[in-house]
């Protein structure tokens, strides 16, 4: 099941600017865009300015106040400060806006408690950090906005609430259930799925899904920009080296089989390693250019080496800065990469994080019999086959 934590700064617009301009500190300050507002400070909130407010209704409610338009650029900085103490803990992580984004955590075997890990390091540098969870994007916004306690699970959080929050729905849609008598998600969910089809014909499906907790989409990895990374989890942690390499190994080839794909390359490389009190995490420049399996499991294990002082839960591999790498011509006996199995071992890897192990085995990992080999080799010979 998928594990999605939606994460947004409070008051991120609003303090930035006062610690940019000394002279609005302590001002009730008002930060909007295309019309409403998107941050107040603690001033402006008092007097009952609030994120989503029209601007004109704000501007009434606070004559004295200051009122900035959103500029980007302004933002930045303070966005790619945050954003970075997400990296560590997923290689999915989608902004939203300056202050908000969603972070997949799927692929850890306790999301719950990364999560948690996570915010903790947000707090350290961020006064007010709201989050929510959720299987799918925009629940776990929606988890976000309602402030669901932790815990809930979709399906139950979203049952009291109005239809008009059905946002995977088209309006007219939203519109269309509440007049045919479902003004709640929950009995949205209740319906059965020919009436809606009746009803909604293609979207039908959409609907019953997403009102039933069960609809999702994957997060874009947006940030960072020219970044990749992996991660493999050890179940219940280990010290053993011998398991060490072995993950460090899977989760190089992974990586170094994706970068040769792209034929990309970089010098930099970040180990975070997940332990039981949090993420340790170490960044290391090389001379040489990491652009292949065999580059990059020579690096993590170069900065691996003496770091596992105790159990090790999860191995994440981040290589930032990529750029397109030279491309060199094959030799004669140089086997290039076949992209179609590079795909497959993804797209397995990918399988076995989210169900584990046992969900799904290629035909290559299956052993033949010594005596079936033999046979097929003769029949190859002879022409009995």
């Amino acid at each position: 099941m998928h594990y999605f934590l939606c994460v947004r700064i409070d008051g991120f617009y609003a303090r930035e600017l006062q610690t940019q301009r000394d002279d609005l500190e302590h001002k009730p300050l008002v930060v909007h865009r295309a019309g409403r507002v998107i941050d107040a400070s603690d001033e402006a909130s008092i007097a009952g300015v609030g994120r989503g407010m029209p601007l004109q209704q704000a501007k009434a409610l606070l004559a004295s106040g200051v009122f900035i338009q959103h500029e980007p650029d302004a933002f930045r900085a303070a966005q790619k400060s945050w954003l970075d103490l997400l990296v560590p803990f997923s290689d999915a992580i989608e902004p939203l806006n300056q202050d908000e984004a969603i972070i997949d955590l799927s692929a850890h075997p306790r999301p719950s408690e990364i999560a948690d890990v996570l915010v903790s390091a947000l707090a350290n540098h961020q006064p007010r950090v709201l989050t929510g969870a959720g299987s799918a994007k925009w629940t776990a916004r929606l988890a976000l906005e309602s402030s669901t306690p932790k815990g809930k699970r979709p399906d139950e959080f979203l049952r009291p609430l109005p239809t008009r929050l059905l946002t995977p729905a088209s309006e007219r849609a939203r519109e269309k259930l509440v007049a045919l008598g479902y003004p709640t998600i929950g009995e949205v969910a209740s319906v059965p799925f020919e009436v809606l089809r009746r009803h909604f014909r293609e979207e039908a499906y959409r609907i019953h899904l997403a009102a039933n907790g069960r609809l999702s989409d994957p997060v874009q990895a947006l940030y960072p920009e020219r970044c990749t990374s992996g991660f493999h989890a050890f179940e219940g942690g280990t010290e053993c080296s011998e398991t060490l390499a072995a993950g460090v190994g899977a989760l190089c080839r992974t990586l170094g089989e994706r970068i040769a794909l792209e034929e990309r390359e970089t010098t930099e490389v970040a180990l975070h390693l997940e332990f039981e009190r949090g993420v340790s995490s170490f960044q290391r420049t090389f001379s040489k250019p990491v652009r292949c399996a065999r580059s990059l499991t020579t690096a993590a294990t170069l900065m691996l080496d003496g770091k596992a002082t105790e159990p090790v839960y999860g191995i994440r591999l981040t290589l930032p800065s990529l750029v397109r790498g030279k491309k060199v011509q094959h030799g004669l006996f140089t086997q290039a990469i076949d992209r179609n199995a590079v795909r497959l071992s993804r797209a397995v890897t990918r399988i076995h994080a989210l169900y584990g192990e046992r969900s799904i085995r290629c035909a290559s990992d299956f052993e033949i019999p010594r005596r079936i080999r033999l046979l097929k080799e003769l029949g190859g010979l002879v022409g009995w086959c």
